[in-house]
């Protein structure tokens, strides 16, 4: 009797066991194939529903799913919690919207952004825990691409239909306005996002990861070649402030391939690197069309020139005033920082509450301790970006390039535009402490074998 009750035990165990692993199975798949949409849904900025007078876009939707049945995975085993010393930063920049928020004029509104900065932290962290081989980086690049390839495409029938059958209703949707930029018989894309800027933001991205598919062979050269165009086109009719950064990133990138085979190459494309930007640091600070609510002008030595300021100039002058009026906790988390009447080029005339510059931005509302901290992210990323590393392998190729894409996207552009909320550098973030992990960059650059063993352990933790 007690030898038939032990082996029903064995059996009920292992039918427990085989529940329990299929439960396991169908929970882990939902939870990547939902990460894989989220990561596609980075592109789709502009398609938001409104619940109680906040928008609320697809990845919003798809993160809290997605980071539910993960915390359910945790909690049931299932998953297993990684940690990162990078997390300590990403604390002390909570803790400085924290006590923006408790110090804010406006405790709701600042207590609703707060939420929302929780949620793009969560969006790095996310990244991290579920990205943890190469496999699974590769899958998410594909479905980046995915995603990139939609809007590219929106945008480029966008192009076309301006100039043919310029009155269709999408280009409502899909083109920006010309603000600052002189108006002309030319589309001004945003595509699927909610500004030029922002859209030219996502493609710095998008073309790093689309140089690292092509170096994995996840792609042929003939599709690589066509979605390359495809990228540069797009971002060439953005027409916005960001095209220095992708510049920037483009020529730095072609110096790091070229700097061991073709030194001329590699040389000129850095110095073309460094010109871009620094030409659209002089645009950005100056107004492309005269204004005549200029509050000053100026003119240059030798040349019959007047110059005004840009609206850029005035909201930095602006923010920086209440930065130094709110030093400590800033004049609260997502409230405006600057009201300044400009007049745009069309003859309209807008009202600009935001910094358009991300530090700025984090200084005006969360005081000096949002500043250091943000900093102190950039600083993180920046400190391996200048030791690029030639290896072939796949994290050091996607290393090299996505820290190439951060101080493109979110340092240097990060200059003349706010993206601090920016859902997509969040999962860049992510990913960046990813293949840092699988590269060795953040542990031991001198090590080589201890990669294969530290890929099997985390592979096993799955």
């Amino acid at each position: 009797m007690g030898e038939t009750e032990t082996i029903s035990e064995k059996a009920g165990r292992q039918a427990n066991h085989e529940r329990s692993s299929g439960l396991s199975f169908l929970l882990t798949r939902v939870v990547w194939l939902g990460f894989l949409l989220l990561v596609f849904s980075l592109s789709f900025v502009s398609l938001q529903i409104y619940i109680k007078s906040q928008r609320i876009a697809a990845t919003d939707i798809l993160f809290v799913a997605v980071s539910g049945l993960w915390f359910v995975g945790l909690l049931l085993g299932y998953f297993k919690f990684r940690w990162h010393r990078f997390y300590w930063l990403l604390i002390f920049y909570f803790a400085a919207m924290f006590f923006s928020t408790i110090f804010s004029p406006e405790f709701q509104t600042s207590a609703v952004k707060l939420s929302g900065g929780a949620y793009l932290i969560g969006l790095a962290v996310l990244t991290f825990n579920l990205v943890r081989d190469e496999k699974d980086f590769k899958r998410v690049i594909l479905a980046w691409l995915a995603g990139t390839c939609v809007t590219a495409a929106i945008a480029a029938v966008s192009i076309l239909l301006f100039y043919v059958e310029p009155q269709t209703s999408l280009l409502r949707y899909t083109l920006d306005d010309f603000g600052a930029v002189p108006v002309g018989n030319y589309p001004r894309l945003q595509s699927t996002f909610v500004s030029a800027s922002m859209f030219c933001n996502y493609l710095t991205v998008s073309l790093a990861l689309l140089f690292v598919a092509e170096r994995a062979k996840l792609i042929g050269k003939v599709l690589f070649s066509f979605l390359y165009f495809l990228i540069a086109l797009c971002a060439f009719f953005t027409i916005s402030s960001s095209l220095g950064g992708f510049l920037l990133f483009v020529g730095i990138w072609y110096w790091f391939v070229f700097r061991d085979s073709n030194k001329l190459a590699a040389r000129v494309s850095l110095a073309g690197a460094i010109a871009a930007a620094i030409c659209f640091c002089v645009l950005n600070s100056i107004a492309l069309a005269p204004y005549s609510s200029a509050p000053y002008s100026f003119s240059l030595p030798l040349f019959d020139v007047v110059l005004y300021p840009s609206p850029r100039i005035l909201v930095w002058t602006e923010a920086l005033k209440t930065f130094a009026g709110n030093f400590f906790f800033g004049n609260g988390l997502g409230l405006p920082v600057c009201r300044v009447l400009f007049q745009n080029t069309d003859g309209t005339v807008s009202l600009l509450t935001d910094a358009h510059n991300t530090y700025l931005s984090a200084a005006a509302q969360n005081g000096i301790f949002g500043l250091l901290s943000l900093t102190a992210i950039a600083i993180y990323f920046l400190r391996n970006s200048f030791r690029l590393k030639t290896a072939r392998d796949l994290p050091s190729t996607a290393y090299s390039a996505l820290s190439l894409a951060f101080l493109s996207a979110f340092v240097f552009q990060g200059l003349t535009g706010s993206f601090e909320d920016t859902r997509h550098l969040w999962v860049l973030m992510g990913l960046l402490l990813c293949v840092g992990r699988l590269s060795n960059t953040e542990t031991n650059p001198s090590a080589n074998g201890s990669r294969a063993v530290r890929i099997t352990r985390e592979a096993s933790e799955r």
